[in-house]
């Protein structure tokens, strides 16, 4: 009895993955997340002085489940038809920054919210993975340029035409706030957009980049996001170093040593100076009370030094912050301690906070040394976007963010960049 049998050719052309590929599932998935992470869907008529914004935007619980469940689907679509070793590569940095995350799960103040915050991590960072595994580079980084051009614009249009939703007060000022619940979203997304336009410039071409570098700095002004604009003003800069110790041929270890270097001293300097000169331009020294909102989450971490509360336990809706969000209210609605590295302690405890900058140091200062690809350039400088960022905003950690998301995926990208099937080969600075 003969029995028939797809050929390779045939199982090839109609795997479960070339399906998936063919019908732009991973597309899908990466225009769900960008928009799901960076929180452009909620819509921006929420009233901030609410303690619990849980379902108050339209449609949030809906766009949630579908977003988690394209990303377990694509992910066991990638785990059926390839190898997770590439996955794992992808995560391995982060590995030990999980492992204390898991560690501190049942020590916590809550097993429940830290199983559930480490579960939707783990679906956020396979989620930035396989989009930077499989879907073609050049591809993906047009639908992030044009997610990002068309947030910022929506934005801009929402704050100038129905200043009652876009806008909010601010001080004394009214701010941007434009498609986000917060001016500090609108910030960030603006942020990682001047940056992603400075790097897209060859692919988009100049009148695209700088149609969206312009968007993102009126955008950046007009929320006041002041922060956000000296990170991504740093952040070019680094880039320019980077490319530079990269070009000059140094190892690993002399390279890494000397950008780590240069960094800290800027870093140190700034500090030093940060009084007298925040003093002289007439703004504030305590950035708008953060060094008041530190002090009190850090009261919080009191017996918790080692491995923190638990992974979730700093963030909005958890109890500890519900209940400072009645203390700080002076300072405004006040959902996280405003500052990652505070969130790493009081979530992991200094071991937790160690494996964290460990993760984002590898990948900044080392990883493009080693790899040397223009792809591990763009993930050393989302790395840098997240270690900055994270001083004056508390985003990450152990939690889902856009810039985890986005920091996810371009290492995907970079790991992809020195395989041996790489579309573009490999093209070494």
């Amino acid at each position: 009895m003969t029995t028939w049998s797809a050929s390779p050719e045939f199982r090839s052309r109609f795997s479960l993955g070339s399906l998936a590929s063919r019908f732009g599932a991973y597309h899908a998935l990466f225009l769900i997340c960008l928009i799901q992470f960076s929180t452009a869907w909620y819509w921006a008529s929420l009233d901030l002085s609410e303690k619990n914004l849980e379902g108050g935007a339209p449609f949030s619980v809906p766009f949630r489940y579908l977003t988690w469940a394209a990303i377990a689907a694509c992910t066991a679509v990638y785990l059926y038809t390839r190898s997770g070793r590439t996955l794992a590569q992808v995560l391995a940095p982060f590995g030990a920054f999980l492992l204390i995350g898991v560690l501190a799960t049942p020590l916590g103040d809550s097993l429940v919210t830290s199983v559930r915050t480490l579960l939707f991590w783990f679906l956020m960072a396979f989620g930035a993975a396989t989009c930077g595994l499989m879907l073609p580079p050049r591809q993906s980084l047009k639908i992030l340029f044009w997610t990002l051009f068309a947030m910022l614009a929506g934005s801009l249009v929402v704050s100038v035409v129905f200043p009652d939703w876009g806008t909010h007060l601010y001080g004394f000022d009214m701010v941007w706030r434009g498609l986000f619940q917060r001016k500090n979203s609108l910030g960030i997304a603006a942020m990682w957009a001047l940056v992603i336009a400075y790097f897209a410039l060859p692919t988009m071409g100049p009148l695209k980049a700088g149609t969206l570098f312009a968007l993102s700095a009126i955008c950046l002004v007009m929320s006041g996001s002041a922060g956000s604009l000296a990170v991504s003003l740093g952040a070019l800069g680094f880039f320019a170093l980077l490319a530079t110790l990269i070009r000059a041929r140094l190892s690993t270890a002399l390279g890494s040593g000397l950008l780590i270097g240069t960094v800290l001293a800027l870093v140190v300097a700034t500090l030093y100076l940060w009084e007298p000169v925040t003093t002289a331009l007439g703004r504030d020294p305590t950035l708008t009370g953060r060094t008041v909102i530190w002090s009190m989450y850090l009261d919080e971490v009191q017996g918790h030094w080692l491995i923190g509360r638990g992974p979730g336990a700093f963030s909005p809706g958890s109890a500890i912050s519900d209940r400072l969000f009645d203390l700080l209210l002076p300072f405004g609605a006040i959902r996280q301690p405003h500052s990652s590295y505070i969130m790493a302690i009081g979530e992991g405890g200094y071991l937790g906070l160690a494996a964290y900058v460990g993760a984002l140091f590898y990948v900044a200062f080392v990883a493009p040394f080693r790899m040397r690809t223009p792809e591990s350039l763009a993930a050393a400088l989302a790395a840098f976007l997240v270690l900055m960022g994270g001083l004056i905003e508390g985003r990450g950690v152990y939690n889902t963010s856009f810039e985890a998301f986005l920091l996810i995926y371009f290492r995907a990208l970079a790991v992809r960049s020195v395989l041996p099937d790489y579309p573009y080969g490999r093209r070494t600075l």
